[in-house]
């Protein structure tokens, strides 16, 4: 009987690796139909190959402590409040408009609570960081595109720059 048993409980092991996909690797191609395209990034360009982009440095996402700030009413415009800190992702904004993120490049930062005439707007600081936000710089490397992105409803492009190499203007 406890021979069945450890059988049965080794056959139970097998098939839930199974059904959770444990061991099993398989690679998703592009097929180039919309609805059936389960690729989620397009393989960067051979190797040797390399894209130059020219902009401005931006923050792409904010990720760190979650602490609920505000600003008081009474505050009046221009006031700074420092609330979150965290890591700033860093993107390339071309004159185009088209966003590139910086695949790994990222700083410590900051953020920021601002009074505007129009309300409270977040802002963000890095700190110890070899590069700042809003100053232009020209990055080399392998573009890359997300595939299958959406924005609050809507679908969007989004690029991506693998191993950029960065150069200030």
């Amino acid at each position: 009987m406890s021979y069945w048993i450890s059988r049965s409980f080794l056959y139970s092991i097998v098939i839930l690796l199974v059904v959770l996909g444990i061991g099993c690797v398989f690679q998703v191609v592009d097929t180039g139909n919309d609805l059936t395209d389960l690729s989620v990034i397009t393989d960067p360009p051979l190797q040797g190959t390399s894209d130059q982009i020219t902009g401005v440095l931006v923050n792409i996402g904010f990720s760190g402590t979650e602490i609920g700030c505000d600003l008081a009413e009474s505050d009046p415009v221009g006031t700074r409040r420092s609330c979150n800190t965290g890591v700033v992702h860093l993107g390339l904004e071309e004159s185009t408009g088209r966003v590139v993120d910086l695949d790994g490049v990222s700083c410590s930062g900051q953020e920021v609570l601002v009074r505007t005439e129009e309300g409270v707007q977040m802002e963000y600081e890095t700190t110890n960081c070899a590069y700042q936000i809003g100053d232009r710089y020209q990055v080399e490397g392998k573009m890359g595109q997300l595939l299958d992105q959406w924005d609050h409803g809507t679908q969007v492009e989004e690029y991506i720059m693998y191993n950029p190499i960065i150069t200030s203007l």
